[in-house]
């Protein structure tokens, strides 16, 4: 077992991002609920955080990075993406919950792909 530094941001979906994801991708019979989209709610690995101030300051820099790629995993036609979002339009969308204590339980190499 290895220890990773890094800070897991776990990115959950809030009310109105699935609102936004339903009326831009799914009609009424087919509507997603909360429960589905965060079955596979997207992890970020950041810098080492020690407190909420450091986490404040790691998501100023990377909310939108972080919103842009959320988005794209529904709505990969950028025309209809959300505009103007800001740190607060971020965190009415998202839940965010960090860990700083990332453990790698995997004999397997650690592989990076750059996106």
């Amino acid at each position: 077992m290895n220890t990773v530094n890094r800070t897991a941001l776990v990115i959950l979906v809030k009310m109105p991002m699935l609102e936004w994801i339903n009326s831009c991708a799914y009609e009424e019979s087919h509507k997603l609920t909360l429960s589905q989209v965060n079955d596979e709610a997207h992890t970020y690995l950041v810098d080492g955080i020690d407190d909420s101030t450091d986490l404040k300051k790691i998501m100023k820099k990377h909310f939108k990075t972080i919103f842009e790629n959320e988005m794209e995993a529904w709505i990969t036609d950028e025309s209809m993406w959300i505009e103007n979002i800001s740190i607060d339009l971020f965190f009415e969308f998202f839940e965010v919950y960090a860990s700083s204590i990332v453990h790698d339980l995997s004999s397997e190499p650690l592989l990076l792909e750059r996106l």
